[in-house]
């Protein structure tokens, strides 16, 4: 009788795990897409809210603004990899302030774990995903 339910339990999984990746095929041609490119874009579970929410405790000087260009590789498993700033302007902040900052955001952008894997053809596929990002000091006359 245990065989025949382990036997039956084995079949079971085996098909229902045939079955989901049937639903959830991944490209593997290792191309990656970007905007415009995708039937559904990539994006962070929580959407730019969240990646949003990373950043809104940063304090900046008066009268300052720092803005971040990032991009990383969002993988049909739905890891980020290869994250990196591509463009920062920043005014009124010392190349020391700013280079903490960059610091902090790459910290605070690998601590983004789960991503929603963009697709196309009904494929998981791997996208270049970039977003800006502009935090400002409270502005006075």
């Amino acid at each position: 009788m245990k065989i025949k339910i382990l036997l039956f339990v084995a079949l079971f999984l085996g098909i229902s795990t045939t079955i989901t990746y049937a639903q959830n095929p991944i490209d593997t041609s290792g191309k990656i897409y970007q905007k415009g490119e995708v039937d559904i874009n990539a994006d962070c579970k929580g959407g730019i809210f969240e990646i949003a929410k990373r950043f809104s405790n940063r304090d900046l000087p008066n009268n300052s603004s720092f803005k971040i260009v990032f991009q990383l590789i969002v993988e049909p498993d739905g890891r980020a990899t290869d994250i990196k700033i591509t463009d920062t302007e920043a005014i009124g902040l010392d190349e020391n302030l700013i280079e903490t900052f960059i610091k902090d955001a790459l910290r605070r952008l690998n601590t983004i774990k789960e991503w929603q894997p963009a697709q196309k053809d009904g494929k998981k596929v791997r996208y270049l995903y970039t977003m800006p990002i502009t935090m400002k000091g409270a502005q006075h006359p």
